[in-house]
């Protein structure tokens, strides 16, 4: 959809999406009414063809996918629970012990800008932690002080990152 040049669908009322993936067909509308009806439409369109098919789940509010749950009844995206917080745990216990190596650290930021992505100004906070991966090597080294506060405040706000998708969106992405 982004790669093709085309403008993105949008979604509103009667104007539900339909999300071809390999051999599954989903589907994501506005409201119950739009989803039953769409539903139907989408039933007949395979009946037709003479398709075997299933239906998989009902309509659903929220859905965790690729780590990253999209709540759509309340317009929120986070971080899937389970990998906050085992993020979050990781963060304690690596300041806890006090030392790594920069490539150790290095995967510790991957999940941590991978938690963090969908509010990309906390991805600032860790500036220190780049700074002791940008120093290399694979000698263990302790952990300065500077870059256990930023760890620190990243396993604070892991669990209560959450982006509000309520607000209406900009047809702009870089003005």
């Amino acid at each position: 959809l982004v790669a093709d040049g085309r403008s993105p669908p949008v979604l509103a009322r009667k104007r539900p999406l339909l999300c071809p993936y390999v051999d599954n067909l989903i589907g994501v509308t506005y409201c119950k009414e739009d989803n039953r009806l769409f539903r139907a439409a989408l039933v007949e369109v395979v009946a037709w063809f003479e398709l075997a098919y299933r239906v998989e789940c009902e309509m659903e509010q929220s859905w965790v996918s690729v780590g990253v749950n999209l709540d759509v009844g309340a317009m929120r995206l986070s971080s899937k629970p389970s990998r906050a917080w085992k993020l979050r745990w990781s963060l304690f216990s690596l300041v806890e012990h006090g030392g790594c190596t920069a490539d150790v650290m290095r995967v510790v930021l991957g999940h941590c800008i991978f938690c963090l992505q969908i509010r990309r100004c906390l991805v600032s906070i860790l500036w220190h932690a780049y700074r002791f991966v940008g120093d290399g090597g694979d000698v263990v080294r302790d952990i300065p002080y500077e870059v256990c506060e930023e760890l620190l405040a990243v396993a604070t706000l892991l669990v209560f990152v959450v982006q509000d998708l309520s607000p209406d969106y900009c047809d702009v992405a870089y003005e």
